[in-house]
């Protein structure tokens, strides 16, 4: 079983590969982005996307048919610039996710209204540098994170979701349906087993609530 590998026609003995279903993510930030517009004071808000660099697509197995991308980082990436294609938007490459980043980020685009980040500890540095430098009170308005981490939870950050304890039940529960529905002299012999596919779970736009 594969968990959050990257998306071709694998061979067994892979059983499934759980993967994020992305495909609502340009939905989700092109509603926010709605709804955030109306805390702009500008025409055309100055949009900044915050993300690493698309990584290399492998190669290893045939591409799935309908996708253009085997790689879930480059998918993800090209759903939210999808969202963004009519702002024009500052992509900024970073080396790693690490709240480090955020300082550097700020200091080259202070006047940005909108900062997307695929890193949530990036999205909230750029949050209290927000309220240090400007006092700037409608932050959740202008910043969105990824991963909906703990961190993020508390602080009350706009981030991309999935239901990661789901993704250990989902795994227990399809091996277990597996193993029970097969006879037993095929579990050694994978070239018996059926092909592989894949086990999406749902990304979405979290609002969280600032805990602080």
């Amino acid at each position: 079983m594969l968990i959050h590998a990257d998306r071709q026609q694998y061979n067994t003995p892979v059983l499934t590969n759980i993967i994020p279903d992305q495909d609502q993510i340009a939905t989700d930030l092109t509603e926010w982005l709605k709804t955030t517009l109306k805390h702009t004071k500008t025409g055309r808000p100055k949009v900044v996307l915050v993300a690493m660099t698309d990584e290399r697509e492998p190669q290893e197995y045939p591409l799935l048919p309908g996708l253009a991308h085997r790689s879930i980082r480059n998918q993800r990436k090209a759903f939210i610039l999808k969202a963004l294609e009519n702002f024009h938007p500052i992509q900024v490459e970073v080396p790693d996710y690490s709240f480090r980043h955020g300082l550097a980020i700020w200091q080259a685009h202070p006047d940005a209204d909108i900062y997307i980040s695929l890193s949530d500890q990036i999205a909230i540095a750029i949050k209290h540098l927000l309220i240090a430098k400007t006092g700037c009170a409608d932050w959740m308005h202008r910043v969105v994170g990824f991963d909906n981490s703990q961190l993020a939870q508390q602080e009350g950050l706009v981030s991309f979701a999935q239901d990661l304890n789901y993704i250990g039940k989902l795994a227990v529960n399809r091996l277990s349906a597996f193993f029970e529905g097969i006879p037993t002299y095929m579990w050694p012999e994978p070239s018996l087993w059926p092909r592989p596919d894949e086990t999406p779970i749902k990304v979405f736009l979290a609002h969280n609530q600032n805990s602080n």
